[in-house]
């Protein structure tokens, strides 16, 4: 944010850099397209709603160029349930140093999440 003094209030002001691809940019600016339909860019909370929506969009685009499954991910979707979905997908893959040991239905009664 820099201040303008004209205007007495704080100015998105932004660097930027070439995208690594033409891939990467056509992503990001669909992206933008879908985030402007609902939203409008006005604050540094706006721009991080933004950012993450981009940078997720990449990551969701290489990992299905690599033929990889993504978490599907809708509006309004709290981080919560991602990151439920995450370490579930994890630990039925033993990803990440995960040993399953337990049952869906046995693993959801231990950590009291009832779907």
């Amino acid at each position: 944010m820099i201040d303008v003094a004209s205007r007495k209030r704080p100015h998105v002001s932004l660097d930027t850099r070439p995208w690594a691809s033409v891939e990467e940019f056509d992503s990001a600016r669909a992206t933008l397209d879908a985030w402007r339909g609902k939203r409008c860019l006005k604050t540094m909370t706006d721009w991080r709603s933004l950012d993450e929506a981009i940078q997720l969009g990449l990551i969701r685009s290489r990992l299905r160029a690599e033929g990889k499954a993504t978490l599907n991910v809708r509006e309004g979707m709290p981080a919560s349930d991602l990151l439920r979905r995450a370490f579930l997908r994890a630990y039925a893959h033993e990803d990440l140093g995960l040993t399953r040991t337990y049952s869906y239905p046995a693993l959801a009664d231990r950590s009291g999440v009832s779907d």
